[in-house]
């Protein structure tokens, strides 16, 4: 049997198209939600035509309408096995009419009622049935029914142009799953129609290298880099009793680690489009790190000593200190910058976002820039050490402050691990024992020994690191599993595109990563406040977590497309306007996301209600 639902509209008027369900926010699809009994199978209703499709305004985002007189056909699939006699179908009926010309407007949606009664026998009738109509109970009743019945008509096939009954009896038949008023399924946001405003200004390079330079200042001072700067205050001690340009060549070569570290991340943010601190997002480099800052603290709690002079402590604090030369002042600069990398101080990141639009040349200008601010303070020491007078004089003390420091640095090995890897986080933990097992063979052969000796236990610590490596990356990881457990939903672009603009939602996006020390703050201190949730709940938003810790392409160029070069980043797509998102890169307040879903709600599509259009007049039959 067939249900066959005729709108006749009025001149200059449209309907809009059918759809399984609501699309909040806009115009309002029609809807036909039939309800059947004793086992009759509706298939999805099609349209006599395909709809007009206007995505010109972004605000309304894209909508299907028909103009004149539009049929509407459901198929409904009688068994074989079932009885004879008169089968009731009773449906509701959503749509919504507007009027165009000089003077647009909209009617309210509305609902109809109807009725029938679908006679069943061994012979086929060719007798129409007529439907009978009455009040519903509004759109959104008619909503909730539509809602209820989406997942159950029959997925099979439905016609995309039907004929009108009264012309023809035939049907042609094929998929018509986008007749509804969204875009085709599966279709993702489309990245390139994003809009933001303009963040064009007058500030020249002077300004950008600027904040480059104290943002890199700054950067001392970040949870990340502190355990890290304690050592360095230790050479300081030692430094204070040597000349001034033994001083200051000890300086420039931890600079020189410093800068160059941040040159090669500039390389890689022109060249290979590296974010800042994306090189946290690959497992490899986050064991790798893990392992050496593991390494390090047990140099600084005596279980070995480092071969490089002066690098993280061989022997007594102090005899480190007088033997640290230029490789091992280089190398403790890079392992501050690397160690540095998940924080992003305040104004850094806004001269970072800035340079990787900029030519190649002048992107190596600021993150240099970064670089040398971040190391101004060594620098400065190297050429007044008189400035250290405040510290104490070597002594006992130093040892103490040493053996500290590798607690301090054991602590820095949780907080990588915070952010490594779900399934990879006990197979690093069994390398980091290899690698202390390894460490302390190393330390039973002494410095002073022969070289042959020493050659021996370094090939038998190697041994051990690559056993234990095999036996946890090898064997562990990939039996581990990595369960991803968020309250929000996971961020992808064809749930965006679902969501802000088929739906008409307003959605709120956090762009974080696990091992983003700053993001975790932001998330803490503002955006699971009580005042922020509250003003979600209140602002209907849909929040999505843009999970950027293994670094995926998708989020990747989401953010690149928003404007910035790394996380955090909160981005609000406003239900009305979904291509014009509020941005707000590296850091936030309650103030601004609360009043950014304010805005974002009054940007939302409105529907002007309007008394001009007559309502169109409906044919119904049910028909053989």
């Amino acid at each position: 049997a067939e249900l066959h639902i005729t709108a006749t509209l009025p001149p200059l008027a449209h309907i809009f198209a059918y759809a399984d369900r609501d699309h909040i926010g806009g115009s309002k699809a029609t809807l036909i939600a039939l309800q059947t009994t004793s086992g009759l199978l509706p298939q999805l209703p099609t349209a006599s035509a395909e709809p007009k499709v206007d995505s010109s305004d972004p605000q309304f985002g894209i909508m299907r309408y028909h103009e004149g007189d539009v049929t509407w056909t459901q198929r409904i699939e009688v068994p074989k096995s079932a009885p004879a006699g008169e089968y009731p179908l009773a449906g509701v009926l959503g749509y919504q009419v507007c009027m165009g010309g000089s003077q647009p407007s909209c009617e309210m949606p509305t609902a109809i009622r109807f009725a029938a009664a679908l006679k069943v026998g061994s012979e086929r009738s060719n007798n129409d049935t007529p439907l009978t109509f009455a009040p519903g109970d509004g759109y959104h009743a008619a909503a909730q029914a539509a809602e209820a019945l989406a997942d159950y008509y029959l997925p099979g096939a439905a016609a995309t142009q039907v004929p009108n009954p009264s012309t023809s009896p035939s049907t042609t038949t094929s998929n018509a799953a986008s007749a509804g008023i969204g875009s085709a399924a599966g279709a993702a946001y489309d990245l390139g129609r994003i809009t933001l405003e303009s963040t064009e200004n007058s500030e020249s390079l002077s300004y950008y290298i600027a904040i480059a330079f104290v943002g890199g200042l700054i950067l001392n001072l970040m949870p990340c880099v502190l355990p890290v700067i304690g050592l360095k205050v230790m050479s300081f001690v030692e430094q204070s009793g040597k000349s001034r340009a033994h001083a200051f060549m000890l300086n420039v070569w931890f600079s020189a680690g410093i800068i160059a570290v941040f040159v090669l991340l500039g390389v890689l943010a022109a060249t290979a489009h590296l974010t800042w601190g994306g090189q946290f997002g690959n497992t490899a480099f986050n064991v790798t790190m893990a392992a050496v800052v593991f390494a390090m603290a047990l140099s600084l709690l005596g279980v070995w000593e480092v071969p490089i002079p002066g690098f993280f402590g061989s022997g007594s604090m102090q005899s480190a200190a007088s033997k640290e030369g230029p490789l091992g002042a280089f190398l403790k600069g890079v392992v501050t910058t690397v160690l540095a990398t998940p924080c992003t101080a305040p104004l850094m990141a806004a001269a970072i976002a800035w340079a990787v639009t900029q030519p190649i040349a002048i992107n190596l200008i600021v993150f240099a820039t970064v670089g040398l601010g971040m190391s101004s303070p060594y620098l400065l020491v190297g050429v007044y050490p008189e400035l250290l007078r405040f510290l104490p004089k070597p002594g006992q003390w130093m040892e103490t402050f040493k053996q500290i420091s590798g607690f301090v640095l054991l602590g820095t090995v949780v907080f990588i691990l915070s952010f490594i890897e779900a399934a990879a986080i006990v197979p690093t933990i069994m390398l980091l024992l290899g690698i202390g097992v390894a460490c302390w063979v190393v330390a039973r052969t002494p410095l002073t020994a022969e070289f042959g000796a020493r050659l021996k236990s370094w090939m038998a610590a190697a041994v051990v690191v690559l056993l234990f490596a095999v036996g946890s990356f090898g064997v562990m990881y990939r039996l581990a599993t990595a369960p991803v457990d968020t309250a929000w939903q996971p961020f992808s672009l064809e749930r965006l595109q679902q969501v802000a603009v088929d739906e008409g939602k307003t959605v709120l996006v956090d762009f974080s990563a696990e091992w983003c020390f700053n993001c975790k703050l932001f998330e803490k201190s503002v955006l699971h406040t009580k005042p922020v949730e509250q003003a979600i709940a209140k602002s209907g938003a849909v929040t999505m977590y843009a999970d950027f810790t293994q670094y995926p392409p998708e989020i990747k160029r989401t953010i690149e497309k928003l404007g910035a070069n790394g996380v955090p980043v909160i981005a609000i797509f406003p239900g009305g306007a979904p291509f014009q998102p509020i941005v707000f890169r590296g850091g936030y307040r309650q103030k601004d996301l609360i009043d950014a879903l304010a805005d974002a709600a009054t940007r939302r599509a409105t529907t002007e209600v309007s008394r001009g259009p007559q309502p169109p007049t409906f044919t119904p039959a049910v028909v053989r």
